[in-house]
């Protein structure tokens, strides 16, 4: 047993090596700054396995397309289990981050109580966002093309509500606030609607890669890395902490 588990030892370290003279390229979600936090940890983790890494970015719908595709050798980050949709996806086991999903809105108050408590009133979603498009399935739902344009529309009253996550949403009042349109009396519901764990995605070509990965993330992780990229981002753009 322990000669097996010594040559699966050596084919983890040989497989590295042959990575270390390539350069791996990632599609990633534009315009959010949970895109700018897991990029600090997959550069983190895939810089202790030696391997660069190009972090390449679209909108979150053809992102996928991307990675799943083999157009690119994976995806940044996916919320668990997106490869039951997208095959060709490996998730690396470990959480790589979480982060709060809350409902917004401008005119409506209520009390939020899971997904069903959404479904009296117009919802604005993200397209390509796959925990909004299954939550909010069979709902009176609108699909915009970013986080910027789901917060432009509520600003107008087109929706009631809508779904993001934290950062997404932090992220749409910074690009939005920078050419001159401000968000103004829009706030955060409560409870917050559910927390999301997101997962690192390889495309299955570089499935003997996973376990080195999955392993480097977790050092990094135990290395506080999560944390001190939330506060460089914070620091960088000038941003309050994420409470819209």
């Amino acid at each position: 047993m322990w000669f097996n588990g010594l040559l699966f030892s050596l084919g983890l370290l040989i497989c590295s090596f042959s990575y270390a003279q390539k350069t791996l390229v990632f599609s990633a979600v534009e315009g959010t700054f949970i895109s700018d936090i897991n990029e600090v940890i997959i550069r983190d983790a895939y810089k202790r396995l030696g391997i660069d890494i190009v972090i390449k970015r679209s909108p979150a719908a053809r992102a996928l397309q991307q990675s799943n595709s083999g157009i690119y050798d994976g995806e940044l980050f996916r919320i668990a289990n997106i490869h039951k949709k997208y095959p060709n996806l490996v998730m690396t086991p470990v959480v790589l981050y979480e982060v709060e999903v809350r409902v917004y809105s401008k005119n409506q108050n209520f009390k939020v109580q899971g997904w069903g408590s959404l479904s009296p009133y117009k919802i604005g979603i993200e397209r390509g966002v796959q925990f909004s498009l299954q939550g909010t399935k069979g709902m009176r739902r609108q699909i915009f093309n970013s986080a910027q344009q789901l917060f432009k529309v509520l600003a107008k009253d087109r929706v009631d509500i809508v779904v993001a996550d934290v950062w997404s949403a932090l992220g749409a009042q910074h690009a939005l606030h920078q050419t001159g349109f401000f968000l103004k009396g829009i706030k955060a519901l409560s409870p917050n609607l559910m927390v999301i764990q997101l997962h690192h995605y390889l495309h299955n070509k570089h499935l003997a890669l996973v376990p080195k990965v999955n392993q480097a993330i977790k050092e990094a992780l135990k290395a506080g890395v999560a944390k001190k990229a939330e506060s460089q981002i914070l620091k960088q753009y000038a941003l309050p902490k994420p409470v819209l």
